[in-house]
């Protein structure tokens, strides 16, 4: 399907995405992609916190980019944080995101061109919505008043009575507001746009306009790698996401100390996995990889120890593309059709079992590089779907 050229196609998000390689940072890349090769004129507005603050990134930007906005707020500033869960306590988690005067810039860039599309990545970004008479999408990257209520029930391995029952408020407000926002406040979008379709079936109990529409997937990779003594694992991720960071520390404590470290090799990579995990000497760090070209030129296997946490799991669908063998828990996996390609653990003993059993018989991994390669196929013909954006 071609589509005429000359329209434009406006993202809103609060992450500066060509400063980093994590999954939200992705799934605008693949988005932003898509539009271009449709010929869109693609203008781009991003939220710079300080949390994932991007001093310049000029030379990151897309050629495609017709236009780049930036503006600045501070989402974890003690005494606003105050302010807003006192004053505006129904939306306090998300109005750290909100600034009257990044509204009226927006307004003020909105105003000056004439877009025939918006699209909203992301939740907090949603404050933002404008009076449009074009298109107004909602990309969806998870449901976040799941990804609380999940991060809530991880504490029962909490030790600290206090501190347990402290988190336990913490979280339950913040699932509470956000299920209240998700639930109410999307109704002006033309479209919420989904990862997978666990979080359309949310969103279907609230709304008309949803369609589960994946990202972008780009043809099969096939990154050779020598065959080396020790069996390479690599577990990917910001450790900034608590999800990421309570699955490494229980797969780090449950599975990897009791592994023989002669036969395996474990890094993790990902933004801040240095600075928590750095005394931990058996291991290999690699904060700023380039692509995933990269990771699975240096990899055998994805480990993807995953208990919380909502939307699709982007490295998987990289994993697929570039056919690096998986071994996932159930969660991980979540929202994703999968085949006997991937390798599914939810103890530390399946993890045990399969990587013993993987390293024992080095040719079922090139068994799994072929299942994957049928999987990818039916993930690129998904990706499809995409046309539906329009």
């Amino acid at each position: 399907m071609q589509y005429q050229k000359g329209k434009k196609v406006l993202f809103i998000a609060k992450k500066i995405p060509w400063s980093n390689n994590g999954g939200e940072s992705i799934v605008i890349h693949k988005d932003m992609d898509f539009f271009h090769q449709k010929g869109f004129e693609i203008f781009f507005f991003g939220i710079n916190t300080k949390k994932h603050f991007v001093k310049d990134v000029s030379h990151n930007i897309p050629n495609y980019i017709k236009s780049y906005e930036s503006e600045f707020i501070n989402t974890f500033s003690f005494f606003r944080l105050i302010y807003l869960f006192i004053f505006k306590n129904k939306t306090w988690y998300l109005d750290r995101f909100y600034s009257l005067k990044i509204h009226q810039k927006l307004n003020e860039f909105i105003s000056i061109n004439n877009f025939d599309i918006i699209v909203y990545e992301g939740l907090p970004c949603t404050l933002y919505q404008n009076h449009f008479s074009g298109k107004l999408i909602y990309r969806a990257h998870n449901v976040e008043n799941l990804l609380w209520k999940t991060k809530k029930d991880f504490l029962y391995n909490m030790s600290n009575p206090i501190l347990k029952k402290v988190f336990y408020f913490f979280y339950k407000n913040i699932e509470q507001l956000l299920n209240n926002y998700e639930n109410t406040y999307l109704n002006n979008f033309d479209l919420i746009a989904t990862l997978s379709n666990v979080d359309a079936n949310y969103f279907n109990n609230y709304y008309q306009n949803v369609k589960t529409l994946p990202i972008f997937i780009g043809d099969s990779i096939l990154a050779k790698r020598n065959v080396e003594p020790k069996l390479k694992l690599v577990i990917l991720g910001s450790m900034d996401w608590q999800p990421n960071l309570e699955g490494t520390k229980w797969f780090l404590k449950n599975v990897w100390n009791e592994l023989n470290h002669e036969l395996f090799e474990l890094t993790i990579a990902g933004k801040g996995a240095f600075k928590i995990f750095k005394n931990e000497t058996t291991l290999n760090f690699n904060e700023h990889w380039q692509n995933f070209e990269e990771i699975k030129r240096q990899n055998d296997i994805l480990i993807v120890p995953l208990f919380s946490g909502g939307g699709i799991r982007i490295k998987i669908l990289e994993a697929i593309q570039y056919q690096l063998p998986i071994i996932s828990t159930k969660k991980g996996i979540e929202g994703i059709e999968v085949n006997t390609s991937i390798s599914i653990a939810d103890s530390k003993d399946e993890f045990k079992e399969i990587l013993n059993t993987l390293e024992q018989n080095r040719n079922q991994l090139i068994e799994i590089q072929e299942k994957m390669l049928d999987l990818h196929l039916n993930f690129k013909e998904n990706s499809l779907k995409l046309e539906t954006w329009i």
